[in-house]
């Protein structure tokens, strides 16, 4: 089958000329002719049109290293998914009644029924075994710095690993930044892109600078009256600093269990700090009307920057003199702490 692609941008990061390039064989089932597109993330910006033919496609190119990309048909968007210089073979069928969201919006989904070629791929569906069949076990923290350890001394060159580093660091749960170094110390980031790059740094630099054992910073939020109020003059014998809007559904979702804590030790010496990043004031009231928060409750998207929170909930416990002794812990280990502590 013969066709032409469009090249849109120039991919100055992502695509090289070289010898060996990708070469997707592509066919979507109970379709016939159209237009698709491979976008190229995380710069979904940069992406290859080409046409399809009786189903069928072909898209060909050079990749500067390994990347996720989502095919898009019509309205069907497809899940992420690695490719590779290589030549692969992908059969995708219409999914209209699961979604896929993208670009803040649920779109019907193109699922992928076979994907063959790509070593990457396979890599990024072995970790995710992994981690549903380890991640509730007690030892996973040590489980899956020896996992990462052995597969990155296995393909040192491989970015899916930076990925995966990135996702785990963002919510600092389970590797410390001695094990983040060591493991980034193994592999070879010559070709990171800057996007990689950018986010790698700040996850460095906030498992550094907020991590279990170092003070959280003294920081100014403002509070419920309008005033900037120094958040330590909140703190008790140990604190939830919680950080949370009242759009964030996950956010939303935990508050009673929260309160169910905060009721059973704040006689205790146990508060809670929450700061929103509301930009409407009026929303960020009602949702604690609402959800009866009765802890001290402040508001700073400033405070988000300088803490370099970049996904919520997220939460620090901290002891009286500002001490991290937990960061992003499930509200069982959360209890559990105070029950042995207070």
């Amino acid at each position: 089958m013969k066709s032409t692609f469009i090249l849109i941008s120039l991919f100055t990061v992502w695509l090289l000329f070289s010898q060996n390039g990708f070469k997707i064989h592509g066919k979507i089932e109970g379709e016939t002719n159209g237009k698709v597109k491979i976008f190229f993330l995380p710069n979904s910006g940069d992406y290859l049109k080409v046409k399809l033919n009786n189903g069928e496609f072909i898209i060909e190119g050079q990749l500067k290293r390994e990347t996720q990309a989502v095919l898009t048909y019509k309205d069907l968007y497809s899940r992420p998914f690695y490719i590779e210089n290589s030549e692969i073979k992908v059969v995708f069928y219409k999914d209209t009644n699961e979604k896929v969201k993208s670009n803040h919006a649920h779109k019907n989904m193109l699922n992928i029924k076979t994907l063959q070629g790509s070593m990457t791929e396979n890599l990024a569906k072995d970790y995710s075994k992994f981690r549903v069949q380890n991640i509730q076990k007690d030892n996973y923290k040590y489980l899956i710095f020896n996992y990462l350890k052995e597969k990155i001394s296995r393909y040192p060159s491989n970015y899916l690993y930076v990925d995966l580093i990135n996702q785990i660091s963002k919510r600092q749960e389970y590797l410390s930044y001695a094990q983040l170094m060591q493991l980034l110390d193994s592999m070879d980031l010559f070709y990171l892109d800057d996007n990689s790059k950018f986010q790698l740094t700040q996850n460095l630099e906030k498992a550094d600078k907020f991590s279990i054992g170092r003070v959280f910073p003294e920081k100014y939020a403002t509070d419920l009256n309008g005033d900037a109020q120094l958040l330590s003059e909140s703190y008790g014998k140990y604190t939830l600093i919680d950080f949370w809007a009242s759009w964030c559904k996950p956010c939303r979702k935990k508050n009673p269990e929260i309160k169910k804590i905060y009721q059973k030790y704040n006689s205790k010496g146990f508060n809670v700090i929450g700061i929103s990043s509301d930009k409407l004031e009026e929303k960020w009231r009602k949702a604690i009307q609402k959800d009866g928060l009765p802890w001290s409750n402040f508001i700073s998207a400033k405070l988000y920057k300088e803490i370099l929170i970049s996904s919520i909930p997220y939460t620090f416990l901290i002891d009286e003199q500002g001490k991290i002794v937990g960061v992003n812990l499930k509200e069982e280990k959360i209890e559990a702490f105070l029950t042995k502590n207070l």
